[in-house]
């Protein structure tokens, strides 16, 4: 764990720079305000970190996709995560 720490740490200001587009991209699902975008901005950072991204269309918002193999691995990581927001007044 020291490792991983001292490595957020050294590079904590570039992770910062490198999320601030997203976390400020408007993504409201109550009304799809900015969800397109925001896909495609999600989707750019994940290309840009070397992840095999498509976007898939759905009757609602796209489901943004990313895939990194490796032939070493001895098991499969699956994280599902939501992109969009719903604002507190909802």
């Amino acid at each position: 764990m020291d490792k991983i720490n001292a490595f957020i740490e050294k590079n904590r200001s570039r992770f910062v720079q490198e999320l601030l587009p997203l976390v400020t991209q408007p993504s409201l699902s109550t009304s799809g305000l900015g969800i397109q975008e925001c896909a495609e901005l999600l989707a750019g950072l994940m290309r840009q970190a070397g992840i095999k991204t498509h976007l898939l269309p759905t009757p609602s918002f796209p489901w943004v996709y990313g895939e990194v193999k490796n032939s070493n691995a001895r098991c499969t990581l699956m994280l599902l995560c939501h992109y969009d927001v719903v604002p507190p007044e909802n």
